[in-house]
C-alpha cells in the first residue's frame, strides 16, 4: 500500500466561521489539516477596536484544529496585486501569532526574509508547535546553487522545524531545480518546496514523493485557489492512491 502524503487545505476567507466550513469540507475531501490564512480575515475578526488582539475569536479556530498550520502572511510575502497579506502594523501581526502560539498549535509559518537572525520574534512551545521558516519568491526560481545558499541560510538561523521554499516557474526547467532541490535536501529536516503556477505543478504532486514535507491543496467547491498552478485536495489524494511503489 501507499505510504500517507500530507496534504495540507489552504483556507482564505473574511470570517472565522466560513473559515470553520471551508476547513471542515476540506478535512472530508482528504486534507490532513487546515493552514489558515489569518491574513485574509477582516481585521475585526482578529482585533478589537483598540488594537488589542481578540484572543476569544482566535480560539474558535484553535479548538477545532489545533492541529493546523497558522500564518498572518506578510505583504511582501504574498502573491503582488491580489490583495493579499496584512495590512495592519508588524507589531499587531506579530501579536496574532503570538496569540496564535499562546494556545499550542501544531504549526506556525513566520517569513525568513523578516527574521533572518537568531532573533525569535514569538514565544513558542517546541514540545507542542512546529516553526515553518518560509520564503516566496514571485519572480523566478533561482538556480540550485542559489537554492542550496538559502537553505543553509535559513539552517543557521533559530530553530526552524521545517524549510519552505516556494518559488515561481517561468519556464519548465524551474520545477525540475525544485525537484532536484527536494531530492538533495528533504532528508535533512522538513523541507517544504514547490514550484508556483502552471509550469511548477508537478512539484506539489510530486514533492512528497521524495519526502518532501507534506503539499498544498485547495477546496474544489470553495472556487479560491491559492495559486494558479495548486491542484484541489481530491486531485492530489487520487493521485497519491495511484502510487504503488513510492520512493
Amino acid at each position: 500500500m501507499p505510504e500517507h502524503y500530507r496534504v495540507a487545505a489552504t483556507i482564505f476567507s473574511e470570517s472565522i466561521p466560513e473559515m470553520l466550513v471551508w476547513a471542515e469540507e476540506a478535512m472530508s475531501q482528504g486534507a490532513d489539516f487546515p493552514e489558515f490564512r489569518l491574513d485574509s480575515l477582516r481585521i475585526g475578526e482578529l482585533l478589537f477596536d483598540d488594537g488589542l488582539v481578540n484572543k476569544t475569536r482566535i480560539k474558535q479556530l484553535v479548538t477545532e484544529f489545533p492541529g493546523a498550520i497558522y500564518t498572518c502572511r506578510h505583504q511582501s510575502e504574498a502573491p503582488p496585486y491580489t490583495g493579499q497579506g496584512f495590512v495592519e502594523s508588524e507589531k499587531n501581526r506579530i501579536a496574532i501569532l503570538q496569540a496564535v502560539a499562546d494556545l499550542g498549535v501544531g504549526y506556525i509559518d513566520i517569513e525568513h526574509r523578516l527574521f533572518p537572525t537568531d532573533k525569535m520574534p514569538l514565544k513558542i512551545d517546541p514540545e507542542k508547535t512546529l516553526l515553518i521558516k518560509s520564503v516566496h519568491d514571485f519572480n523566478g526560481t533561482p538556480n540550485i546553487d542559489q537554492q542550496r545558499g538559502l537553505y543553509h541560510k535559513i539552517s543557521q538561523s533559530f530553530g526552524s522545524d521545517i524549510i519552505k521554499v516556494a518559488t515561481t516557474a517561468t519556464k519548465p526547467e524551474d520545477a525540475e531545480t525544485i525537484m532536484a532541490f527536494i531530492k538533495e535536501h528533504a532528508y535533512k529536516k522538513g523541507l517544504i518546496a514547490i514550484a508556483m503556477g502552471e509550469l511548477g505543478r508537478k512539484t506539489r504532486f510530486e514533492g512528497p514523493l521524495w519526502r518532501g514535507y507534506l503539499t498544498y491543496g485547495y477546496v474544489n467547491c470553495s472556487g479560491m485557489p491559492g495559486d494558479p498552478g495548486m491542484p484541489t485536495i481530491r486531485e492530489l489524494r487520487g493521485f497519491y492512491k495511484s502510487q504503488t511503489n513510492p520512493v
